[in-house]
């Protein structure tokens, strides 16, 4: 048997959809001449399948509004959300890679923008698995 190697998707269908948290990303760019840190938590779609392709999305948190993390993990999470945090707050590496192979519900909306081709893919909410509203 001969196993192909997928390739990933950064195109993933509008709707509803499990995944899996892959990998936790964290990059830096300069933003109006500031350095910035952001969170990129990369999810496999695992409710679509291709023999070619691993459907993907990310969703970028900037470290500067830590509140929108907070916001997304917490619903995702509950209130085992604040187990990753230390006793002054702070959430380290480790931690969120911890999360890695969690299983989740997705909301991913398109946003579509005449200079690129195909839409960005947007994950407007993350939920515990098995709690947004099946589309089948």
């Amino acid at each position: 048997m001969i196993q192909l190697k997928k390739e990933d998707n950064w195109e993933g269908p509008e709707g509803i959809h499990t995944a899996v948290l892959r990998e936790i990303r964290v990059t830096e760019r300069i933003v109006g001449g500031k350095m910035v840190t952001t969170i990129r938590p990369v999810f496999h779609l695992t409710s679509l399948t291709s023999p070619r392709y691993n459907f993907v999305v990310a969703k970028n948190y900037p470290l500067t509004d830590p509140d929108r993390l907070k916001a997304d993990f917490e619903s995702w999470l509950g209130d085992k959300f604040y187990d990753l945090a230390d006793a002054n707050g702070k959430i380290s590496r480790e931690a969120l890679d911890s999360l890695v192979g969690k299983t989740a519900d997705l909301y991913v909306i398109h946003i579509h923008n005449d200079s690129h081709k195909a839409p960005f893919c947007h994950v407007a909410a993350i939920a515990p698995s098995g709690s947004l509203p099946s589309q089948n």
